[in-house]
């Protein structure tokens, strides 16, 4: 811990009153502190902590925030301490931040916390920290976009089935299937003995 923040920040803090003194030092050091300056804590364990009523923790949170010393988000139980990423990650260029395997970890962390405008805020700040979606999590398509309940494989049999019967060996559609040539052929048939009967109807009528 830098010994010049007791000449500023938790100097500050103390005016506000101890509470208020030990509600930012827990915040900073905590165990569920993070380098980012941006994590989940909840009222009832700095309570806890730091010995204090859960009213008068809620207070010193918004004491704190008057003052500029912190940001907190209740409904999402997140706190954001606004100068303390870089107190912690300390670049001096983008090429050392691009070559910070603690990077990864950070977004990892931001990605986890829940919707806050706090989230918003720090990603302003710090874009380069925004979380990215890996290709492997990336939502896959399916290769074959057909009816539901109905596979790719099921579709070509049954068109095949269809077309098989109006298909002749060489593959060429020629005229109907075989139900509707086979039934033209029987009515030629007919037609063929109904001439050959007729002449005999007609010599009956004669006599």
């Amino acid at each position: 811990m830098d010994p010049a923040r007791w000449i500023r920040e938790f100097r500050q803090a103390l005016k506000l009153g101890d509470a208020a003194l030990k509600v930012l030092i827990y915040c900073e050091s905590g165990p569920e502190s993070h380098r980012t300056g941006l994590y989940h804590v909840s009222d009832g364990t700095v309570a806890s902590m730091v010995g204090e009523p859960i009213d008068i923790v809620e207070r010193a949170f918004e004491d704190l925030e008057t003052a500029g010393l912190l940001m907190r988000d209740a409904d999402a139980g997140l706190v954001y301490l606004p100068d303390y990423c870089e107190r912690q990650f300390a670049w001096k260029g983008k090429a050392t931040a691009a070559k910070d395997w603690r990077v990864i970890e950070a977004r990892r962390h931001i990605a986890r916390l829940p919707a806050s405008h706090l989230v918003a805020h720090f990603l302003d700040a710090w874009p380069m920290l925004r979380p990215q979606q890996s290709p492997l999590e990336a939502p896959s398509k399916a290769p074959w976009q057909g009816t539901p309940h109905a596979s790719p494989q099921a579709s070509t049999t049954s068109t095949e089935r269809e077309g098989t019967s109006g298909l002749a060996p060489d593959g060429q559609h020629h005229g109907q299937p075989d139900d509707d040539q086979a039934e033209i052929k029987r009515s030629a048939r007919r037609g063929i003995r109904l001439k050959e009967i007729e002449p005999s109807v007609k010599l009956g009528d004669a006599a």
